[in-house]
């Protein structure tokens, strides 16, 4: 998970934020690093929370599977939005290269 996330989070600041230069990037990265950290933060309570309720339901594997499940099912939301994305065609990508 730790290698994921890190490749993950590189790619996404580096993709926010290849459009900011100078103070400008220096300030939205500073933003981008409080937000990752308080949602990490925020999410890693709300899990531990969710666990615990969980927990009173049912048997202590069976809550953690479950936790992780619900967690997952968030994460893949933002995949049903790459459906919406507008796709270039290959030739006008070529053009923009040139």
């Amino acid at each position: 998970m730790g290698i994921g996330g890190g490749i993950g989070a590189n790619t996404a600041q580096t993709t926010a934020m290849i459009d900011f230069t100078g103070e400008h990037l220096s300030r939205a990265s500073t933003v981008w690093n409080l937000n990752r950290q308080m949602s990490f933060s925020v999410g890693a309570a709300l899990f531990t929370l969710l666990f615990n309720l969980l927990q009173q339901l049912t048997t202590t594997t069976s809550a953690y599977h479950s936790a992780f499940l619900i967690a997952a099912l968030p994460g893949l939301l933002p995949l049903l939005t790459l459906m919406s994305l507008n796709k270039q065609p290959e030739s006008l990508c070529n053009q923009k290269e040139n």
